[in-house]
């Protein structure tokens, strides 16, 4: 969308009886009658010795060789402006101001403006003016509100394919492909979607001006397309082989209007329809990053080639690593992330190959960062194109994270494979897993099967991050210990505070920066680089485990309600109110109104003297009052976001209950479906969202 740019201009009340207020949207539209959609204009009399005003609006527009102005004498319709009361400028009345047949031309007449429907090209100023319609002279009654901008025709389309005065190769059945790049996108007053006249001329005999013969020849062809290729075939008169043709295009949006440098026509382009092609030719190739590992390259295609050449290198290395490609495109999979690459291309057929293309560079992306129940859950698809030749090393995607082969053997079906590797959990931790038969497609991303830790397990290895309480250090946090008891920060400058913070369930530290510090029940402090959980499992759902899932959000619709969560709400703010007044007579004891460094703590990000317990204890309460609340709430709209099958899906290969994944907690229950669904949202839904609030509270 444009930039709303808002020019605010006030007349004083002393030397003008009117306030008037202009917003104009840039980019905006030079077509006087389209122009009113761009802009508001407001008025406010200020005088209060007129009872009322009759006020119409006089606008000048002046740049490169012309003037538009506003015709006093033409102008049949005003507002009437009532003492200290704005009024807006309706939009009926502002097209009435702005109608060519209301305005005065000078340097430009009426008929060519009408013609290209745009000031001519350059600077130029808006001026507008609140003038009185009673008076016999018009005179002003406001001041001039005046904008400068500037006009430019947008660029023409420019012919990409086939290359010019290049040769196509004539065949029974030709398919030519025409296209061409466009500019015009965000120009403003251009009336989308816009149209392309695509035109072919025979070049006969050969030492005829194509440009002359695009402005006084009879095209051989022509066609209204709407976007900005077409293909020629079989269909279309025939080429005659060996004959020269060129061929452009000429682009005009559907109200008619010429807001294109050359009337909107593109260069003219030439080419041999030839049996006898001559090589090389020009390739230009493209190359577009995908993911981290994954990248895309293509080129303009030659009907005639009959295949191309890819090499790809690092940035910097010596050796180029060789890609073949029967079409004009090649998927690059398994690169590394955050690396410059450097890739050229050419093209060979039975008449020889073209020279190597111009070397292109691309930056794969950095690998994503997930952080712990950010919200992200990774899209489980259905198998695709199998995988061939897997060797270790190789990176293979599951869900969110990426797993390096370490062993990998292929299976008896194409694209399935077992094996080892490391999964990167977190920026610096990796987890040692096994998989069994999974299935991998041709992006080399594990579309089914399970990939297990070889430790104690994907649950043993979340509990060993978890924590009951968080705590958040406003600085840059060093390094963290603890003693006798108490966990102490020693921040970057070596300055040490005291954490008066319980860790018997585990405490999560986080400074400003994000660094994190998890100490454990027994005093121990390991460093925590990121935060984030794998899948329990990549296997579907069954129908039967999307049922009971299903069950159990519609229990959840049915027991959690808007009114108990205002409830918890008020409980909230009516402890926030005691928590506030109770740091009030804090500060008065302390006869300062900051209390000292070194005497702050920070909970919910409230600042508590140490030495105040029942500060402190009530400060906790509130916390676990706004945990609450958030739960609540959470699970207020849950259901109504997991409506879909694959929704539920993608949510239950998170969910465990009562320390099992759900699909083999379900396996070892029995009972009614309602029943299970009700277990299943006390036992597993509730306790995952009130472990993703704790994590993200501070």
């Amino acid at each position: 969308m444009p930039l709303l740019w808002i020019i605010c201009s006030y007349c004083t009340a002393q030397q003008w009886p009117v306030q008037c207020n202009l917003q104009l949207n840039h980019p905006h539209t030079s077509w006087l009658p389209d122009l009113y959609s761009d802009m508001n204009i407001s008025l406010e009399l200020t005088d209060s010795s007129e009872p009322s005003l009759d006020v119409f609006l006089y606008f000048k527009i002046e740049g490169n060789g012309f003037r538009i102005e506003t015709d006093p004498l033409s102008i049949q319709e005003w507002i009437t402006l009532q003492p200290f009361t704005v009024t807006a400028a309706d939009p009926d009345f502002l097209a009435y101001s702005l109608d060519p047949d209301q305005m005065i031309f000078t340097g430009i007449s009426p008929g060519e403006y009408e013609e290209i429907r745009h000031f001519p090209e350059g600077e130029y100023t808006l001026c507008i003016q609140v003038r009185s319609y009673v008076h016999p002279d018009k005179v002003a009654v406001s001041n001039t509100l005046c904008e400068t901008d500037w006009f430019v025709l947008a660029e023409p389309p420019r012919t990409a394919l086939p290359e010019c005065a290049g040769d196509i190769a004539a065949t029974p059945l030709p398919e030519i492909h025409f296209s061409w790049d466009i500019f015009h996108t965000f120009t403003p007053g251009i009336i989308q979607p816009v149209n392309y006249l695509f035109e072919l001329w025979e070049v006969f005999p050969d030492n005829l001006d194509p440009e002359w013969l695009v402005n006084a020849g009879v095209p051989y062809y022509s066609a209204n397309v709407s976007a900005p290729d077409f293909t020629y075939t079989s269909v279309h008169p025939p080429l005659q082989e060996g004959r020269l043709y060129c061929w452009r295009v000429t682009l005009r949006d559907f109200n008619g209007s010429s807001l294109f440098a050359n009337n909107g026509k593109s260069n003219v382009c030439t080419f041999r329809y030839t049996t006898e092609i001559s090589v090389p030719l020009l390739l230009r190739p493209e190359a577009i990053p995908l993911s981290p590992r994954k990248a895309l390259v293509r080129w303009n295609e030659y009907s005639f080639m009959t295949g191309y050449l890819l090499h790809v290198k690092k940035e910097g290395a010596g050796n180029w690593f060789e890609f073949h490609s029967d079409s004009g495109s090649h998927r690059l999979v398994n690169l590394e992330p955050a690396t410059v690459y450097i890739a050229r291309v050419k093209g060979y057929s039975e008449n020889g190959e073209t020279a190597w293309s111009e070397e292109v560079r691309f930056t794969t992306p950095s690998p994503p960062v997930y952080s712990c129940n950010s919200g992200f859950i990774p899209t489980l698809f259905p198998p695709e194109t199998p995988a061939k030749n897997i060797t270790p090393g190789t990176f293979l995607k599951i869900g969110a994270f990426e797993l390096e082969t370490s062993h990998i053997t292929p299976g008896q079906q194409s694209g399935y494979y077992s094996g080892t590797g490391k999964v990167t959990v977190f920026f610096g931790f990796r987890l040692n897993v096994s998989f069994q038969t999974v299935f991998v497609n041709e992006d080399l991303e594990i579309r089914s099967g399970e990939v297990r830790a070889l430790s104690s397990g994907i649950n043993a290895w979340a509990g060993q991050w978890d924590y009951e309480d968080t705590w958040f250090y406003p600085g840059d946090a060093d390094s963290v210990f603890t003693s006798n008891g108490h966990v102490y920060i020693i921040s970057e400058n070596g300055d040490t505070t005291l954490l008066q913070a319980d860790y018997e369930g585990g405490l999560l530290i986080t400074d400003q920066n994000g660094d994190q510090w998890l100490v454990h029940p027994d005093g121990t402090v390991v460093p925590v680089e990121g935060g984030s959980f794998l899948p329990l499992q990549t296997a579907p759902l069954s129908a039967y485990e999307l049922e009971i899932l299903a069950r159990a959000m519609m229990y959840l619709s049915s027991t959690i309600t808007a009114q108990s969560a205002d409830s918890i709400r008020a409980l909230c703010e009516t402890g926030r109110q005691q928590v506030y007044s109770g740091i009030g007579q804090q500060r008065a004891v302390l006869g300062t109104t900051v209390p000292e460094e070194g005497d702050v703590v920070f909970i919910t990000s409230v600042p508590i003297h140490p030495e105040n317990a029942s500060l402190s204890t009530l400060n906790n309460q509130l916390k676990t009052c706004e945990e609450d609340y958030l739960v609540q709430k959470i699970l207020l709209h849950l259901p109504g976001e997991l409506v879909e099958a694959s929704s539920l899906n993608l949510f239950g290969t998170y969910l465990s209950v009562l320390g099992k994944k759900y699909s083999d907690w379900l396996k070892e229950q029995s009972g009614s479906a309602d029943e299970l669904a009700r277990r299943v949202a006390e036992d597993g839904i509730k306790p995952l969202v009130r472990k993703v609030v704790r994590k993200k509270m501070k």
